[in-house]
């Protein structure tokens, strides 16, 4: 993934890097990035994981502790407030997080 990521740029770069990762790996650097710098792509978060089941969770989850080495409850918790935190960790299915 590394060289990949070095030796090319743009769309391709992305396509080559999103075919060489997992999907929970893909759907884990997808959430970072929706999280990074200022501002937080809250749809792109609520997209993503609203779309996956249980057990994809669980891989995303583990995929982004591996990738990142802090949980992904916590940088969601960081980055969002409100209705957004509660709609995360409220009784919707994500509260498992």
């Amino acid at each position: 993934v590394e060289d990949v990521k070095s030796e090319t740029s743009g769309a391709y770069k992305q396509a080559l890097v999103g075919a060489l990762l997992t999907r929970s790996e893909w759907d884990a650097k997808c959430l970072r990035g929706f999280m990074k710098g200022l501002g937080t792509n809250e749809r792109g978060m609520i997209e993503t994981l609203t779309h996956r089941d249980r057990q994809e969770l669980e891989g995303i989850k583990e995929a982004y502790m591996r990738m990142y080495g802090k949980t992904l409850q916590k940088d969601i918790e960081g980055d969002t407030s409100g209705l957004t935190k509660r709609f995360f960790f409220g009784s919707h299915q994500l509260a498992t997080f």
